[in-house]
């Protein structure tokens, strides 16, 4: 697998919460939901967005998934928000890129993961998802998904 480390400055986001089963159905619905609701906020606030949509995770449990679905914004914007605040942390993380379905994202992750360990680097948390491509202009089997994780 080919990751690549990085040390990235502070990143300010805004987000919703969302908490789903730990299903593929379901993730697809909570996502496609916080997605519109942050990018339809976002746009009332006028708010300068700096990303495309992403998924932040503190953690995973095997029966349910939490997690945030948000936009990375300008920090000055951030007292403008309608929306819950939240900054990805500075420091080492890794990087990848997820091409094809989203259904497939776990195979990727679990990969990463593999390949973390394998090259003796530490499981950290947050891991993030930013969603590069709108999948309804983008074929399946060519959607992009960068993975991030923090190595702190």
């Amino acid at each position: 697998m080919d990751y690549y480390t990085r040390t990235l400055e502070p990143q300010t986001y805004v987000y919703v919460d969302r908490d789903c089963a730990f299903e593929a159905g379901a993730i697809a619905a909570a996502m496609g939901s916080g997605i519109r609701e942050v990018l339809e906020a976002v746009s009332r606030a006028d708010l300068a967005v700096m990303s495309p949509p992403m998924a932040i995770y503190e953690s995973m449990e095997p029966e349910r998934l939490r997690f945030r679905v948000g936009v990375l914004i300008t920090p000055e914007h951030a007292g403008r928000s309608p929306l819950r605040v939240g900054e990805l942390p500075g420091g080492e993380a890794v990087h990848t890129v997820h091409t094809g379905p989203y259904a497939t994202l776990n195979a990727t992750h679990r990969a990463l993961d593999e390949a973390l360990a394998a090259d003796g680097h530490p499981h950290g948390w947050p891991v993030w998802e930013v969603y590069v491509d709108d999948p309804s202009e983008t074929p399946e089997a060519e959607l992009r998904t960068e993975i991030w994780r923090s190595l702190g």
